[in-house]
């Protein structure tokens, strides 16, 4: 109730959407904000008139998000398939990339040896503190290594992670190892920080940065649709997976999480410092992953004819 209060107390603080205003023809009052918020106050701004005649290019005014029944956005062109495969990655992959083992923590100890009543609650608490602490570190930091670098980072630490808790459990069964044991705690809450590094804040940003304006109401429903489905298939499958083959499973998860980076490296978009128009360039390419992730460099501004002329890794110039 605390929370939800908070939210309706200061939502009418919080400005518009400029393209939200755009596409109902309240083109002005879109303006407006952008110059309030981009612009310095002025409305004549060359980033101001950058932005104003990218919404004109971009966001329809009769687009299918003015529908209720209208699904079309979502897979009518290639570029809205590819942006809806990108949406899936984090919506799909953050559910498997550990199988909700931290829903499942008490058999995934029993399988190290841990059993105590106490000592499991404890644990428990321990990794709250330390999985909210990696979340927190990641949102904080995410503008600075980008959304591709730390997906596929992830994947490879929650890799290694399951690996080495794979090891020590299997010493443990085989010998009763408390030396073991204790290491096979240390990387399973290691495994819950790497994960609420990266997959915490990418699983809601990830998939409203590659979705387009008109896709982006449905689409998020789609993602999570796909988060309950992939959960779904965690509820159901691991808990059998750790009664019947036990230290067994977490071979599966290495490798699925090396799959994952593997994908992603190949298939994911770079949305990291690009607009919502930036990215439908970036859709639209041949190759949607190798287009977003050229370096470019700022050549020259000219603010008499509103232009930016942008030189990119393969030599081209373009304004």
């Amino acid at each position: 109730m605390i929370c939800s209060a908070i939210v309706c107390l200061t939502v009418f603080f919080v400005p518009e959407s400029p393209r939200w205003l755009f596409s109902h023809g309240k083109k002005e009052e879109a303006r407006d904000i952008i110059a309030k918020y981009h612009g310095e106050g002025n409305p004549e701004n060359a980033f101001v008139e950058l932005q104003m005649r990218e919404y004109e290019e971009t966001i329809s005014l009769n687009g299918s998000d003015k529908r209720f029944w209208d699904f079309r956005e979502l897979f009518n062109t290639r570029a809205a398939r590819y942006r809806v495969l990108c949406m899936l990655i984090p919506s799909l992959f953050a559910q498997w990339s550990s199988g909700g083992t931290g829903y499942y923590m008490a058999a995934v100890l029993a399988s190290a040896g841990i059993t105590n009543d106490v000592t499991v609650l404890n644990i428990n608490l321990g990794g709250t503190f330390i999985g909210a602490f990696g979340a927190y570190l990641g949102a904080s930091q995410i503008q600075r290594f980008g959304r591709r670098r730390t997906l596929i980072g992830v994947c490879i630490a929650c890799s290694l992670e399951f690996l080495t808790i794979t090891v020590g459990t299997s010493i443990y069964n085989r010998t009763g190892s408390h030396a073991a044991a204790t290491a096979t705690l240390v990387f399973i809450l290691l495994n819950g920080f790497w994960f609420a590094l990266g997959w915490t804040p990418l699983q809601s940003l990830y998939p409203v940065e590659v979705l387009s304006y008109e896709q982006r109401a449905k689409g998020m429903a789609l993602s999570n649709a796909a988060v309950n489905a992939a959960a779904l298939v965690n509820q159901f499958a691991i808990p059998v997976a750790l009664q019947r083959i036990g230290w067994r499973t977490y071979i599966v998860f290495t490798v699925w999480n090396v799959v994952q980076a593997i994908f992603i490296y190949f298939v994911a978009v770079e949305t990291n410092g690009c607009t919502l128009e930036e990215l439908t360039e970036i859709f639209d390419a041949p190759n949607p992953r190798k287009e977003s992730t050229k370096k470019a460099v700022i050549l020259k501004v000219d603010d008499d004819d509103h232009k930016v002329i942008v030189n990119v890794d393969d030599g081209d110039a373009k304004v």
